[in-house]
């Protein structure tokens, strides 16, 4: 992706490119979304997860149901680099999270990871993983809306060329990627 001639940005969500005899388009939260879950599972599967120390821990306010979810993660989050610990009642102080959520807050990648490890029962270890991994990846990712710099598109661009198997969709099944030849692109203006 990094041999592609940037364009611009359309809609602060889209990135345009140029390719050869192509018009790329790439958006911009599911690939970045890709490159950040491709990043983290790596990092699991090699024990390698960073965490970011917060330095201020984030009290988290859990319901009952998250609560006893959470206990039931707490192992698996530990591994991605989440620390937690008890703190009032069915609240939990965050004192670390995963690196690539630096400088984002935590209280709903906390709920929301904690949903993801709970899942349905009937899920593997290691699909449950995949979900949290997942809504780790898509919290820590620039957001469609979000103005990007001609730098910050063309480092988005040069990071998706890491992703071995980029399958041009994010961990959730968004299209990150879509390809047009030119002739077709000529085609729409009748050339």
């Amino acid at each position: 992706m990094a041999d592609l001639r940037y364009v611009g940005q359309v809609g602060r969500t889209v990135l345009v490119c140029e390719g050869r005899d192509t018009l790329v388009l790439v958006d911009q939260h599911a690939a970045h979304e890709r490159v950040n879950f491709d990043r983290l599972w790596n990092a699991v599967r090699d024990g390698a997860v960073t965490s970011e120390r917060l330095m201020f821990p984030e009290v988290v306010a859990l319901d009952p149901g998250e609560a006893a979810r959470l206990d039931a993660a707490r192992d698996v989050l530990g591994r991605l680099g989440f620390d937690l610990e008890p703190y009032s009642g069915d609240a939990v102080a965050v004192r670390a999270i995963p690196a690539v959520m630096r400088g984002r807050g935590a209280a709903a990648l906390v709920r929301e990871c904690v949903q993801a490890a709970a899942g349905d029962s009937g899920a593997t270890g290691t699909e449950r993983l995949h979900r949290i991994v997942a809504t780790i990846a898509c919290h820590a990712s620039i957001r469609a809306g979000d103005p990007l710099s001609d730098g910050d598109a063309r480092a988005l661009l040069a990071s998706m060329d890491t992703v071995k198997d980029l399958a041009a969709y994010c961990p959730h099944g968004r299209q990150a990627v879509v390809v047009h030849p030119l002739g077709a692109v000529l085609r729409w203006f009748g050339r």
